[in-house]
């Protein structure tokens, strides 16, 4: 094993230590934010009142869309404790544990123990994963479930023991339960790209996978079950504007491989080479080192002439094929890809501890690469204190000691340089986004502010109507489903209620309809998921911000 660090073990349980410090405060601190995750947590208040595990609603309508894995875990956990922001990302918080395990686990099977310490703990501060550890969508469930997968397939494959086939084939369930059949096909690419570059073909066509497949089935039933009963048996039922849809073909065809063929209806035609500058900011700050342990992995493959016993590929079959499938598909968002970023993170870790064997020049270039990369996080920092919000003095505090520690660090010995530094940085940056910055964008959040607005001065479902706007915060903290109308409804409804809430274009409406209103409280709102320069910018913020009003309605 590669001593990259003297005294490792310190410095591993130091590095986890805050790594986990960043995710506790993004457990708790930020509220949830529009549209995914708001969403998803207003779905599974709605399950847990309901008590509709197997047939999905929203707002009293059918959903089709997502599988129900997200909602079970946190319908059942606010059944319990009640609903809170920490209470829905609880599940995802405990699979990321496991996740962050089984990176490392795979890391010391296929390599050593220090690889796969580094590895675990390259993904735990990689920026994609703190921030979709706090922004929860289904990604972060899926990707820990697949990594799950992959090395409990991987070491049945070594020891051929039941109990890590029945762990492999139940860790692709609760991958298929998050997010669809994307959940079997990395780890099928993963293990199959090692089974395949070992012509091992008694093992590729054991009928014993069949097995496992029953398995899965067995596992996925019960949401079978309700799709089916909630749409291919109920073929008049509605969703999403269209009637007669299987929910089974939905779930196994349209959800994922629909979006490669462009049959979904989601679309938005991004390029092919969209998620390659994503991946550099997603992998944040360990992304060149991830693109220089996949080049070794294929030098490895290539220097060994493919002799079965010399190279890993299970690591270049699931980073490099799903990689391509997802560019393909019509619609594409950045954290689609955070599904390969553990194995990302394995090869990351090799190259950085094939680098210290390299002459000091090598890993000199490299430090001095990877100093960059600190700085430049470090910088973002600066900038958000200065042109974005105004921090109290513990941040400015929190980044001189940062800048100060990331001097002393690279000023160490050389093989520190390669890690130290980027890691000083990307936890301080995150600290300082999960404690300070999301807090603050998130006060242009309109739902989770008029939630409070409507708790405080008691509006309750009757009293108030949604116009032309909603958002999902409103309904997850404030516990209320207020009622989306049309304008007729607002104009005919003999006994008036006193509220409309609604934006510029539903209050133009009304002045056309001539309804009488008049503006008890304007919010400024901005979608905190798609940040622009002219937001982030203070002196230009008020030129983006879209104006929602609660309006008192004086109908007759």
């Amino acid at each position: 094993m590669s001593d990259l660090f003297k005294g490792s073990s310190r410095f591993y349980l130091l590095g986890y230590f805050l790594g986990f410090m960043v995710l506790m405060v993004g457990l708790f601190t930020p509220e949830l934010m529009e549209v995914d995750a708001s969403q998803y947590a207003s779905i599974s208040l709605e399950m847990s009142r309901n008590g509709s595990y197997l047939q999905v609603y929203h707002f009293g309508n059918n959903y089709l869309d997502k599988p129900p894995l997200i909602f079970w875990f946190s319908a059942i956990l606010i059944k319990l404790f009640g609903a809170s922001h920490a209470v829905y990302r609880f599940p995802t918080f405990v699979s990321t544990l496991i996740g962050i395990y089984a990176t490392y686990k795979l890391g010391r099977r296929l390599y050593d123990k220090e690889t796969g310490l580094l590895a675990g703990l390259f993904l735990l501060t990689s920026q994609a994963f703190i921030l979709h550890n706090h922004d929860v969508r289904t990604d972060t469930l899926l990707t820990n479930f697949v990594i799950f997968a992959i090395w409990q397939w991987k070491i049945y494959l070594d020891d051929r023991k039941w109990l890590n086939f029945i762990g492999t084939f139940t860790g692709i369930a609760l991958a298929m339960l998050t997010k669809g059949p994307i959940g079997i096909m990395v780890p099928v690419l993963a293990i199959g790209s090692q089974l395949l570059y070992e012509r091992n073909w008694k093992m590729i066509f054991n009928p014993r996978w069949f097995l496992g497949v029953l398995w899965v089935l067995v596992l996925l039933s019960p949401m079978l079950w309700g799709l089916y009963y909630q749409f291919d048996a109920n073929p008049e039922a509605e969703v999403n504007q269209r009637v007669g849809v299987s929910g089974l073909r939905f779930y196994f065809w349209e959800q994922s491989f629909g979006r490669l063929t462009g049959e979904n209806v989601w679309k938005d035609d991004s390029s092919y080479f969209f998620f390659i500058h994503n991946y550099l900011w997603e992998f944040m700050p360990w992304a060149f080192l991830g693109l220089g342990g996949l080049w070794l992995r294929f030098k490895s493959a290539f220097l060994s002439k493919f002799r079965v016993e010399k190279a890993e590929v299970i690591t270049i079959g699931g980073f490099i094929l799903p990689f391509i499938a997802l560019s393909t598909s019509h619609y594409k968002l950045p954290h689609y890809i955070l599904i390969i970023m553990p194995l990302a993170a394995i090869m990351a870790s090799n190259f950085t501890l094939y680098l210290i064997t390299k002459k000091d020049h090598v890993l000199r270039n490299w430090s001095v690469f990877q100093l960059v990369f600190a700085i430049l996080v470090w910088f973002i920092g600066i900038a958000i204190m200065t042109r974005v919000f105004e921090a109290s003095f513990f941040w400015w505090a929190l980044f001189f000691v940062a800048l100060v520690l990331i001097v002393f660090s690279y000023a160490s010995e050389l093989r520190l340089k390669l890690v130290v530094p980027s890691l000083i940085a990307i936890v301080a940056l995150n600290f300082f986004l999960n404690g300070f910055f999301y807090p603050r964008i998130n006060e242009y959040q309109v739902g989770s502010v008029l939630a409070e607005y409507v708790l405080d001065k008691d509006i309750e479902i009757d009293d108030m109507v949604l116009f032309r706007q909603h958002y999902h915060n409103l309904n997850f903290y404030s516990g209320r489903y207020y009622y989306w109308v049309p304008v007729e409804i607002i104009r005919d409804t003999p006994v008036p209620f006193e509220y409309v809430f609604t934006n510029e274009e539903g209050l133009n409406i009304m002045q056309e309809y001539h309804l009488p209103y008049e503006i008890d409280t304007v919010f400024y709102n901005f979608p905190n998921t798609e940040l622009s320069i002219e937001f982030l910018n203070k002196e230009t913020r008020h030129n983006v911000l879209q104006e929602n009003y609660l309006m008192r309605y004086r109908g007759n």
